[in-house]
């Protein structure tokens, strides 16, 4: 795998061409993980984003596009939606780095009562409700088709609130935080959840406090790229250890790279890389 430990890719995925290629077979997962980093593409901008993340999402079957943005003083949640003959594809945006009301909205973490059950994380929450209906009316007039979620970061935490809500048959989360409580998470017991953990991806082992618990099994990326079928605990904690002196000695002291293999292993494009990779060979 060509692993990326560029600081500018981490902090702005979209300078990435997309990744899919036409005469190419990708799965739900493939489809997810890569529509999540094309969520990044400033479609609330430029003409010339949507038609990237349009041409793009069209090899792969969605013709049919849509945006969505909340406030701007409220954090400006963002997602795509995009319609496929039968399927409908919702994919949410991340934290930007860069921008400090993504950062205030991450840190706001204190679980607050969800409307269908349990109690998540304060600011997803406050990110997502204004979501919420345009994104139900939007899913009322495809006729309620079946639905994949997909989100990174941030946005894998409001694709998992989002299922509770559309109950889509499939998400998608990259470098997804916990997002809410047992109560909260037992709201997706019969969705089919793909959680992606890049082996030392710091923030999918946050947050620590109250009664967080993560969705789903992980689908472990170990440092190599390649996914691990239910790893033990013991078996994650070696390969973490051994990436992160592997990564000081390769990467950490080049000019412009991330000095931590548990940041640079959020990078959107690291994950779907790997999945693209392992799921095509």
């Amino acid at each position: 795998m060509n692993y990326d430990a560029s600081l500018e890719d981490l902090c702005f995925p979209e300078l990435i061409p997309p990744r899919f290629q036409a005469g190419k077979t990708y799965d739900r997962a493939m489809i997810g993980a890569e529509a999540a980093r094309l969520s990044y593409f400033r479609f609330e901008e430029d003409a010339q984003s949507r038609q990237i993340i349009e041409s793009a999402l069209r090899i792969v079957g969605f013709e049919h596009v849509e945006y969505f943005a909340g406030s701007k003083e409220k954090g400006h949640a963002m997602a795509a939606v995009h319609v496929s003959g039968n399927e409908g594809l919702i994919a949410f945006r991340g934290t930007r780095p860069t921008k400090f009301k993504d950062i205030e909205i991450d840190l706001e973490l204190l679980l607050a009562p969800w409307p269908e059950g349990g109690n998540v994380h304060e600011g997803f929450a406050r990110q997502f409700e204004e979501l919420r209906e345009p994104l139900r009316e939007w899913h009322e007039r495809i006729g309620r088709r079946p639905l994949l979620l997909a989100g990174h970061s941030l946005g894998a935490g409001l694709a998992t609130l989002c299922a509770t809500v559309l109950k889509p048959s499939t998400l998608v989360t990259l470098g997804s935080s916990r997002v809410g409580d047992e109560q909260f998470v037992a709201l997706l017991a019969g969705t089919e959840v793909h959680r992606f953990v890049n082996c030392c991806d710091v923030i999918t082992r946050l947050p620590r406090i109250l009664t967080y618990t993560h969705v789903g099994k992980a689908r472990y990326i170990d440092r190599n790229g390649v996914e691990l079928v239910d790893p033990t605990q013991d078996a994650i904690d070696r390969d973490c250890n051994r990436a992160r002196w592997g990564y000081i000695v390769r990467y950490a002291w080049r000019p412009g790279n991330v000095l931590l293999r548990d940041a640079a292993d959020h990078a959107p494009i690291n994950y779907v890389s790997a999945i693209l990779r392992e799921r095509q060979n």
